[in-house]
């Protein structure tokens, strides 16, 4: 009789218990363990069926036996080896994860950009449509009173803004403005500490809801738009080459002689000629770059010197609180100079936009003026019948 079976039939069989069976099942411990101590358990039970038999061969010997007879076989009897710690997973290394890091890092900086770009495009656009309310808001005043409001009125000083509040849906604010007095009387210190929304860039790293202090304990809201109504010092911007010969200095709200112009006064065309422009971050002093500038200046020119930090003209029912064309240094610290806005905001145009700066015209549209442009094209964009001819690409 061979061995391994029994009187012919297979020792495998479950319903046999013989000591040829026991012998079998020591045989497989041993194997087992030489196995073991000899490192050649390792890969062995990949390949099950080849140690403990065929399982086709065990099938057809025992065919009232299933497929899940067989797994209960090979469980019974399989002996678990305890797998190499070679083989074991691993976690990362200190250089794999200081790798992972600078992957993630580097795609932040090249993500973090376009995304202040975007940030700053949509404050760019909310600019712009202040800008477009308060053109559209001069034009409907014009509309009704057939001419435009002034920056400043001949007997009590109001400013232009107080004019058209009620053509931008401030009509409770034009109630309560007190037109009797003047702008910064105690009885309009509601009416002027009142925040206009609409009167704040949103690229002015201040915020919104700033004021001013305006002397005797009173104090005003800040607007970040003024109207650039004229041109300052034309005669020496001439002498020293900046303009050309300039023949008249006005803009369309100008105010010296406390007269009134119409649409029709403006001969430079009203899609050539500017409403308002941006002086942002007032009442704070602000130069070239968007850096805060000087505490206390002494210029010597038309501007006004900065004191203690704080710009003139800052809040919006300022009469003074225009922003007419002077000329800076390019480092926006003296005057005159050929730096026509972006360089300082001491009543000058002004805007924290890389590249430019926000303007609207007396036909409604908003124009993005390229700091590059120079202040001929500039105080052309100013006058309003100076006769100037200039070409729709200068800006």
């Amino acid at each position: 009789m061979a061995d391994g079976e029994m009187d012919g039939k297979s020792i495998h069989h479950p319903n046999i218990h013989c000591p040829a069976r026991k012998g079998r099942r020591r045989r497989v411990r041993e194997t087992h363990h030489r196995m073991f101590q000899s490192g050649d358990h390792i890969g062995a039970f990949h390949a099950p069926y080849n140690f403990f038999g065929d399982k086709e061969d065990f099938m057809n010997s025992n065919p009232l036996f299933t497929d899940t007879a067989w797994t209960r076989r090979l469980n019974a009897r399989f002996i678990p080896v305890p797998r190499p710690s070679s083989l074991a997973p691993r976690a990362f290394t200190l250089v794999e994860l200081l790798v992972v890091i600078t992957i993630i890092g580097i795609l932040i900086a090249l993500l973090l950009p376009a995304v202040q770009a975007a940030r700053e495009a949509a404050r760019r656009l909310q600019c712009q449509n202040n800008l477009k309310q308060f053109g559209l808001a001069l034009l409907h005043y014009e509309q009704v009173n057939n001419y435009f409001p002034m920056t400043a009125t001949k007997n009590l000083e109001h400013g232009w803004m107080a004019c058209v509040l009620p053509y931008f849906e401030q009509l409770g604010l034009a109630d309560t403005y007190n037109w009797n007095v003047d702008w910064d009387h105690s009885l309009n210190q509601i009416a002027v500490n009142t925040q206009l929304s609409m009167g704040y860039c949103p690229s002015t790293p201040t915020g919104t809801k700033r004021v001013v202090d305006i002397g005797g304990g009173r104090t005003a809201a800040v607007c970040d738009y003024a109207s650039p109504h004229a041109i300052n010092d034309a005669k020496t911007l001439v002498a020293r080459g900046y303009l050309p010969p300039v023949k008249r200095v006005a803009g369309i709200l100008y105010s010296r002689h406390y007269r009134p112009i119409s649409v029709a006064e403006i001969r430079d065309g009203c899609s050539h000629t500017m409403f308002l422009a941006e002086d942002a971050g007032r009442p704070g002093h602000w130069i070239t770059g968007g850096i805060q500038g000087p505490a206390n200046t002494n210029l010597n020119c038309t501007n006004d010197d900065v004191i203690n930090g704080i710009v003139s003209g800052a809040a919006w029912a300022d009469p003074q609180g225009g922003c007419p064309a002077s000329g800076f240094s390019h480092d926006g610290l003296t005057c005159i100079g050929p730096c026509p806005f972006n360089c300082t905001n001491n009543n000058e145009a002004f805007a924290f936009h890389p590249g430019g700066m926000n303007t609207v015209f007396a036909d409604g549209s908003v124009h993005f003026l390229s700091e590059t442009m120079s202040i001929a094209v500039y105080a052309a964009l100013i006058t309003r019948d100076n006769g100037e001819i200039i070409d729709g690409k200068d800006f």
